[in-house]
């Protein structure tokens, strides 16, 4: 027996099975490295999400201490007579949006973040009288980061107020 050729085997069998290991190792850290790659993704939109939804908050938690303001100036002034609204679930993905103020509102317009699905077209520009109500339909997924629903509106028919707004979250409906 030639133990040259014996001992190139042996040492060839080695390297073939080092190659092997090094070739599943390298594969392994592929998949932890795209594992974490994916762990990291997915941490950074949720804190974008996050950072989206506090300002979110911190804009609406404004226009309610703006809304807060104008009422008790209003009826400091002795002048109660205004728009107001309420929104409200109704059913299915549907929801009231009502004047409940006692003068009606013009150019009605109601938008919401794009994150928000709607079932068909948002209503209308309409005016709406002081008591009526509009219906809209939304949808929450996800991927909404912003329920908050707008709505814009004039105090006068002939367009010589100034555009106002009224911002509210969509409120929650039945467990499904």
């Amino acid at each position: 027996m030639d133990w040259n050729a014996l001992g190139t085997i042996v040492a060839l069998i080695g390297v073939s099975v080092t190659f092997i290991f090094s070739i599943l190792e390298q594969r392994q850290n592929r998949r932890v490295a795209a594992d974490t790659l994916t762990r990291m993704e997915n941490a950074q939109s949720a804190t974008k999400a996050n950072a989206d939804r506090a300002e979110n908050a911190s804009r609406l938690t404004i226009d309610t201490l703006t809304r807060v303001a104008a009422a008790i100036e209003s009826i400091s002034s002795g002048n109660p007579d205004r728009v107001a609204w309420s929104l409200r679930y109704f059913s299915g993905d549907s929801y009231i949006l009502e004047n409940v103020g006692e003068v009606d509102a013009f150019n009605v317009e109601v938008t919401a973040h794009e994150s928000l699905m709607r079932a068909g077209e948002w209503p209308p520009t309409q005016d709406v009288k002081a008591g009526e109500t509009i219906r809209f339909f939304a949808i929450r997924t996800f991927g909404t980061s912003d329920t908050t629903v707008a709505v814009h509106w004039m105090a006068d028919a002939d367009g010589e107020s100034t555009r106002e707004v009224w911002r509210y979250p969509l409120p929650p409906g039945p467990p499904r």
